[in-house]
């Protein structure tokens, strides 16, 4: 039969009971001994009296002596069962004390006096039940003499009396016995079911805590993986919209659309899980503070301007002149994909984007005329991998763009506010407090550099980025696009390249997260020295860090994320390059 394996716990716990009762099992023999002795003591002789109670002191004064060495002891683990074994031993020399003083007690003294010396050694084995039950060895140890004692004094007194009074005893010790298996069984399932439920609930820790690690684990891999990731993703988008350019047979043209449309699928999703892995992985800072609204919702429309005129939608923007206290880019976050979600969902009509102001705080609403939503898909619509409107075989995403947007509303503190019925199309937006305008602000939008003036700027274009793929892929799609690309890996072999041509640059297209050398933002500003102008400059980055994304915002440049759709790649280029390009 296979051990118990929570019998050392139980043995433990019988000790620890044990323990905790000595004092007052010591307490209540000196009372009850000392109360029987008064009461006796006209009707027994005083030496026995002495001597009876003399042991039973010393007795308690040893038992009290164990007591306070086991309590001191460090090695109960290892040393319960012979520690159980002294407490036994110690119930059975008082059990044997009390029923030898019942013995010697019972012949002196009238009726009143026997009885009283019964019923005495009854209460002290009630309490005794009570007190070590516990541990069933303990209290049979005592309670055993102390019957054996009452049953064969009250026979040895004679009559019928006294017999009628060992019948009782006898048949009272029987039920006694019976009830304290019965406990003690009780009390050590008890005991045992506790200990299971402890270790379950362990484990059921244990597992938590390692499942929670490993979605920690995994949450900041793709957090960290998050610039590798998106590269090969947007190396793709660039080559596809090469061959967009190319003239090529009929046959392979929606093949070449398809390739395009599974590359922009694939940059969506990599983004929505790499941003909720960041999310979930602790690693997104926030830093709020006053921001001008108007600017930023602009920004937003103007991106989102060419998908809804592709698609005929009649894209309005009501921004007012409003200040929010936010952190800039993770709003701009939340307002993006929203304004993504409306566009891409919505067939005909139009998509406004604007802001409601309610009270101290403003709204920034994002209305569209969609399919609209049930009450029910209102309350599903925030959970991960959640897509509602779109058929299975038109779906771009993986359902995580509004579990996105609800965890950086949480993280800003700005509640989310929705609005929406069937067939009427949908409001949502996010709430935010409004403030007064800091004299010096952190610009929500750097101003604009104004481009060289016509005919001073050719059409060569600076193009940066460590990646070789992702270089020749850029220089491949700038070419098609009647532009001249001077392509390099470093800041000093694009300088030397660019200084080649007295013509002044068009532009400087540059990777964000540089690995080598100067970063992004410090070779933009070295190629200005260099030219002595201001040079339109574009940052195009897979680094999702809220921090480096506010160096580049501060710093004045336009920015895009990898994969960088190509449209709208060439749109970015032709605003920043100005008048007379390509």
């Amino acid at each position: 039969m296979p051990e118990d394996p929570h019998a050392r716990r139980v043995r433990l716990h019988q000790l620890a009971a044990l323990q905790r009762n000595t004092p007052f099992i010591v307490l209540g023999s000196l009372l009850v001994a000392a109360a029987q002795t008064g009461v006796l003591a006209g009707v027994v002789p005083h030496a026995w009296l002495g001597v009876w109670l003399a042991l039973l002191a010393l007795h308690s004064a040893l038992r009290l002596l164990l007591w306070r060495h086991a309590a001191r002891r460090q090695d109960w683990p290892t040393q319960a069962e012979s520690l159980l074994r002294r407490h036994t031993a110690i119930s059975l020399s008082s059990g044997l004390l009390w029923a030898g003083g019942a013995l010697v007690f019972l012949p002196h003294g009238r009726i009143e006096h026997h009885l009283l010396v019964i019923f005495m050694l009854a209460g002290m084995v009630s309490s005794s039940l009570h007190s070590q039950t516990i541990h069933l060895p303990a209290f049979m140890a005592f309670f055993v003499p102390c019957a054996i004692g009452a049953v064969s004094g009250s026979l040895w007194l004679g009559g019928s009396l006294y017999q009628a009074v060992a019948l009782s005893v006898f048949a009272y010790s029987l039920l006694t016995i019976r009830f304290a298996r019965t406990l003690n069984g009780k009390l050590v399932e008890s005991l045992r079911a506790r200990f299971e439920i402890a270790m379950l609930a362990e484990r059921l820790r244990e597992q938590k805590e390692a499942a929670e690690q490993a979605n920690l684990a995994k949450s900041r891999f793709l957090a960290a993986a998050s610039h590798d990731l998106r590269q090969p993703v947007h190396t793709l988008s660039l080559l596809v919209g090469t061959l967009r350019q190319e003239t090529l047979p009929t046959p392979a043209r929606p093949i070449v659309e398809h390739i395009g449309e599974a590359v922009r699928t694939l940059g969506t999703l990599f983004s929505s899980l790499l941003d909720i892995s960041r999310l979930d992985a602790g690693v997104v800072e926030v830093r709020p503070h006053a921001v001008a609204l108007r600017p930023l919702l602009r920004r937003l429309a103007e991106e989102a301007r060419p998908l809804a005129q592709a698609k005929g939608l009649d894209l309005r923007l009501h921004a007012p002149e409003l200040t929010v206290r936010t952190d800039p880019v993770l709003l701009e976050r939340i307002v993006r994909n929203l304004l993504s979600n409306a566009v891409r969902y919505t067939e005909r009509g139009r998509v406004v984007l604007g802001g409601r102001r309610r009270g101290a705080h403003i709204e920034v609403q994002v209305i569209d005329t969609g399919l609209g939503m049930s009450e029910e898909e209102q309350r599903r619509c925030f959970q991960e991998f959640v897509q509602l409107q779109a058929p299975s075989a038109e779906r771009q995403g993986i359902g995580l763009g509004l579990a996105i947007v609800q965890r950086l509303a949480r993280l800003l503190d700005h509640p989310i506010q929705m609005r929406s019925r069937p067939g009427h199309g949908t409001a949502i937006g996010v709430v935010l407090p409004m403030t007064a305008p800091d004299p010096r602000p952190e610009p929500a939008e750097a101003p604009p550099v104004p481009p060289p003036a016509p005919g001073t700027a050719g059409r060569r274009v600076l193009v940066l980025d460590d990646d070789p793929s992702i270089l020749a892929a850029l220089g491949l799609l700038l070419a098609r696009w009647g532009w001249q690309p001077v392509l390099a890996g470093t800041l000093d072999a694009l300088r030397a390249a660019a200084t080649r041509d007295p013509d002044l640059p068009a532009l400087i297209i540059s990777d964000l997260g540089l690995e080598h050398g100067a970063g992004g933002l410090e070779a933009i500003e070295a190629l200005r020295e260099e030219f002595n102008t201001d040079l339109p400059a574009l940052l195009i980055t897979g680094n999702t860090a809220p921090e480096r994304l506010r160096e580049a915002r501060a710093a004045g440049h336009q920015l895009l994320h990898k994969p960088v759709d190509p449209d709208l790649l060439k749109a970015t280029i032709a605003r920043l390059a100005g008048p007379g390009t390509p």
